[in-house]
């Protein structure tokens, strides 16, 4: 079954996930969105300003996870450096790949989501302060030599809406493959009805507001829409 999966199609790695009962069929369901790049909007500045500002927000999270404001203060203070990082096996590494640069990497240069390579290479930029699942999930893939579609933890959890952010910018004008192309990536990791839900549901607030003219964007009906 799987070499007709690498062809680049979604619509294959999903039936392909659906018949092994990884990923729910809801995903041909629901109400579609309209994107549409827009006029007078610098898309440049935007999806760079996205991904390092997502790349941050990883790394300081990643050590901040499950503790309270006061918590934080206490451990770390004032922040002007992060403290050293272990990946998922306890390797020191002075810079880690950010979940959402890892998968970028990925998407690179051939615009394609081949889930083999995106799963190896989320299962090496896991660090062993990441949730439970995400361990688990690298664990399953680099020391017991799961496929990708048996090594994800069905976890109702929030990760894969973390490192969705590139499947969102690459697919922006496209709702259709961006649902698809979103649900398979927590899928890979997560595949819990729920955690794929949210991950979709990010992609698509990040679509949106990519294309929002500065100044439009109604914060009150924004989650509706």
């Amino acid at each position: 079954e799987q070499p007709l999966l690498f062809a680049g199609e979604p619509e294959a790695v999903y039936q392909f996930l659906v018949r092994k009962n990884r990923v729910p069929p809801f995903l041909s369901r629901g109400e579609g969105l309209t994107l549409g790049f827009a006029e007078g909007i610098d898309y440049g500045d935007r999806y760079a300003g996205a991904l390092l500002g997502a790349a941050v927000g990883d790394a300081l999270g990643a050590m901040t996870q499950g503790l309270t404001p006061r918590d934080i203060q206490e451990l770390y203070g004032e922040v002007d450096a992060l403290p050293e990082a272990l990946s998922a096996r306890g390797a020191s590494v002075a810079a880690p790949t950010s979940l959402p640069n890892a998968v970028a990497a990925c998407l690179l240069p051939d615009g394609v989501l081949d889930p083999a390579r995106i799963a190896e290479a989320l299962a090496r930029a896991v660090r062993r302060e990441d949730p439970p699942a995400l361990t688990g999930f690298a664990r399953n893939v680099l020391e017991r030599g799961l496929p990708w579609h048996e090594a994800g933890e069905s976890q109702p959890e929030g990760a894969p809406a973390v490192h969705v952010l590139p499947v969102a910018l690459l697919r922006a004008g496209s709702f259709r493959r961006l649902k698809l192309e979103s649900g398979i990536l927590a899928a890979i990791t997560h595949p819990h009805p729920a955690a794929i839900a949210a991950t979709i549901a990010q992609a698509c607030a990040v679509a949106k507001v990519l294309h929002a003219q500065e100044g439009t964007l109604d914060v009150l009906s924004f989650p509706r829409a």
